[in-house]
């Protein structure tokens, strides 16, 4: 019988062909690619999750850190041109790196190359602190510089502070010319309680000025007529920070700058007056500031039977300030007059005056205040203790800090240098010596001396013509703080032998895990003065809450916006967009009311549409309304108009230009990026019609639904900002991400 043909002994089945082997491994390597090309974009996607999550952290620790100090939130974060001290505009989308600011501030040979300044791009724009508030405490031995020195000290909410002093010389400039990026206005601290005010007659009278020697040094007299500022003259001279609104011929009213001020100088001959008896002292010695212009100050002796004996030559302003027109009268009631404190040497010691104050640390943002301000009586019986607010610039959003508790037990009980050990939130930490994209001036070296290798926590920036240096911290990547002592390590004694090149280095207080984000503590550390760099003593840290500044490898930013506390009427739409080519001369705290517009900037437009213009600086950011509107009565049958109602508090977003129930402007306004929003209680809008669903409503007599405000009975009593926003960037691979979060939070007491 003949074998049967294709199968093999024992019934085997026959070997695969080279061609099946070949289809199979096809196969194989195909959906190997599959999967390899889903790894990178898998990767990227739990990469990004991660980076959400950890921004959504960031944002919430940040808010509820505020929420806690909520009595210390300032009036205000703003942007600043620092050339001319003004507020700069910023739509919200502007404040994320994807359009960066490439106006560099450093002028450098043409066709040099040098690359945008990381103080001026992405949530840095918006980096000025204005109003942070507080009342100081009690005041206690420290021996941070002169030794043991009885003294009140505050610790800033947002630190590192970028420069104690202005960083450009002479005044603040309008000049479109004049642009020459400065990088800071520098700390002011002012009372937090206005001067009370006398209205002074022309010429002024006994009465007037016997109502000024009662309230002391913490008085003042004017003349709107004649924008005339009068004070009791002192031995000791004094600055104020001004605030005020104007009208000029045209009716225009503006809001003037943050950092305008006056200054009195000190007068020799001036005596306590009333005396120690309460007796008034004739002749008085008074200054009379002149607020046209760019300001003067003059002297003058007042008899309080015959008026003004003598009036000294007026003298130029010290102090930048931004005055009214020839032609421009100031808006009745709306000045505010804050004393400023002095800024003297944290190595000098307090004298007579007790306005004076020093800063200790700008990287903690520790500042000391004369130790008679705590127990200083305030006006009207309401106790002792003055309130002082400040103004000052971050540093750099990039620089985060985080809050530690070191722990109480160490985590090698078996070593012979036992650590405690932890972790930061953010994972690695930037080191220097590392590339980023970041420019970086080299310490000591000139404006083309630059390179992207990361220098250090605090960025060095040389000096410009008017535009002063910024010393750096090179070699210095990681601060360490104690939060009670305001004590100090850096991470120049904290590296492991062998690990940088970085020369008198060394590992005495612990070291980094860069990688990891992890420190480790020895369980005895040196801490240093934080303005003298000597060290201040050993510790064990076990239990000390620290706070840490560092640089995350990712480039995490922490910023935190804010919108004003309260905003002013303006009925000039120049205020918020001025014509091509010049600047904006008044600060943002401003609000446009349609109705208030009839006869000025609009025309007859909208009237009673009840839409108010918010600058676009304050977009996406929320705010509290008070207003009173007039209802129709259809009870009988007919409309008539009815009851009024005060709203209060109610709650708006600040709406984008694009939304399409914003309102109809004329074309001459159409180029204006008009932020805006609407009372829940609003007239029809004349330019869309009755059926606007914005309008307020009503059931008329036959039971249709009509509008149910009176037009144009809308009144806008007050506006205030009621948000606090986190805005947290990161890069991930080549692209910048953001993550936003807002809190309603306000102080609980505001002016």
């Amino acid at each position: 019988m003949p074998k049967q043909l294709g199968r093999a002994k024992n019934g085997a089945h026959r070997g695969v062909s080279l061609v099946e082997v070949l289809v199979v491994m096809v196969v194989i390597i195909i959906g190997m690619l599959a999967i390899a090309r889903l790894f990178p974009e898998g990767i990227a996607s739990l990469d990004y999750t991660g980076n959400v999550t950890l921004a959504d952290a960031l944002s919430r620790e940040n808010a509820e850190g505020l929420t806690r100090r909520r009595e210390n939130l300032p009036d205000g974060i703003i942007g600043v041109d620092y050339a001319s001290g003004l507020i700069r505009l910023f739509d919200p989308a502007q404040l994320n790196h994807t359009e960066p600011y490439r106006d560099n501030p450093i002028a450098v040979p043409p066709g040099t190359d040098i690359p945008a300044d990381p103080r001026f791009s992405g949530p840095n724009k918006v980096r000025r602190i204005v109003g942070e508030q507080f009342k100081l405490q009690p005041p206690a031995l420290h021996s941070f510089d002169i030794g043991n020195e009885l003294v009140s000290t505050y610790n800033a909410l947002f630190t590192p502070i970028y420069s104690i002093s202005p960083m450009a010389e002479g005044p603040p400039s309008r000049s479109p010319g004049a642009m020459i990026r400065a990088a800071a206005l520098g700390v002011d601290a002012y009372s937090g309680t206005p001067s009370q005010r006398v209205l002074f007659s022309d010429p002024p009278t006994r009465e007037n000025v016997e109502a000024l020697l009662r309230l002391g040094p913490q008085g003042y007299g004017i003349n709107y007529d004649r924008a005339l500022v009068f004070v009791v003259s002192q031995r000791y001279s004094r600055t104020f920070k001004v605030e005020y609104t104007f009208r000029a011929n045209a009716g225009t009213a503006a809001q003037m700058a943050p950092n305008s001020g006056v200054t009195f100088p000190a007068d020799p001959a001036a005596v306590a007056n009333p005396d120690s008896a309460g007796n008034i002292l004739n002749p008085v010695r008074m200054q009379i500031f002149d607020m046209h212009g760019a300001g003067t100050v003059a002297d003058a002796q007042f008899d309080i039977d015959t008026g003004f004996t003598s009036v000294a030559a007026a003298a130029p302003q010290p102090t930048p300030f931004l005055g009214i027109g020839p032609n421009d009268q100031v808006e009745p009631g709306s000045d505010l007059i804050y004393r400023r404190l002095k800024a003297i040497g944290s190595s000098t010691a307090f004298s007579e005056d007790p306005y004076e104050f020093k800063v200790y640390d700008t990287v903690f943002g520790l500042f000391g205040f004369h130790p008679a301000l705590a127990t200083m009586p305030l006006p009207s019986q309401q106790g002792r203790g003055l309130t002082i607010r400040l103004d000052y610039d971050v540093d750099d959003w990039h620089i985060l800090r985080e809050d530690v508790t070191v722990p109480s037990q160490v985590a090698d009980t078996t070593s012979a240098t036992p650590f405690y050990a932890m972790r930061l939130s953010t994972g690695a930490i930037k080191r220097v010596g590392e590339t980023e994209d970041f420019l970086n001036f080299v310490e000591s070296g000139t404006a083309d001396n630059n390179t992207f290798e990361y220098q250090g926590l605090i960025r060095y920036y040389p000096a410009h013509g008017p535009v002063a240096g910024r010393p750096g911290s090179p070699g210095v990547d990681v601060v360490i703080v104690d939060v009670e002592t305001g004590l100090r390590i850096t991470s120049r004694t904290m590296q492991k032998p062998g690990t940088t090149p970085l020369p008198g280095v060394n590992n005495n207080d612990g070291e980094i895990d860069y990688e990891h984000g992890v420190l480790h503590l020895r369980d005895n550390v040196t801490f240093l003065n934080p303005f003298s760099g000597a060290a201040a003593g050993t510790a064990n840290p076990a239990g000390r809450k620290l706070r840490v500044y560092y640089r995350a490898v990712k480039d995490f930013a922490v910023a935190t916006f804010k919108p004003y506390n309260n905003y002013f009427r303006t009925i000039d739409a120049t205020d918020f967009y001025p014509p091509a080519g010049t600047l904006p001369d008044v600060d943002r705290k401003i609000f446009q009311f349609a109705p208030d517009t009839i006869n000025y900037a609009y025309g007859a437009v909208n009237p009673g549409s009840s839409y108010l213009m918010i600058s676009n600086s304050d977009g996406e950011k929320s705010v509290a309304v008070d207003y009173q509107w007039q209802e129709i009565d259809f009870s009988s049958g007919s409309a008539q108009p009815g009851a009024f109602h005060t709203e209060a508090q109610e709650l708006h977003q600040v709406n984008p230009p694009t939304d399409p129930r914003g309102p109809l402007l004329p074309s001459q306004y159409a180029a204006f990026p008009w932020w805006w929003i609407r009372v829940g209680h609003a007239d029809v809008d004349a330019g869309k019609g009755p059926a606007d669903s914005g309008a307020g409503t009503g059931i008329d007599s036959t039971g249709n639904t009509v509008p149910n405000v009176v037009p144009g009975s809308v009144r806008i009593i007050g506006v205030r900002g009621a948000s606090l926003q986190t805005h947290v960037v990161w890069r991930q691979n080549r692209r910048w991400r953001h993550h936003r979060r807002t809190t309603v939070l306000t102080r609980e007491h505001s002016r």
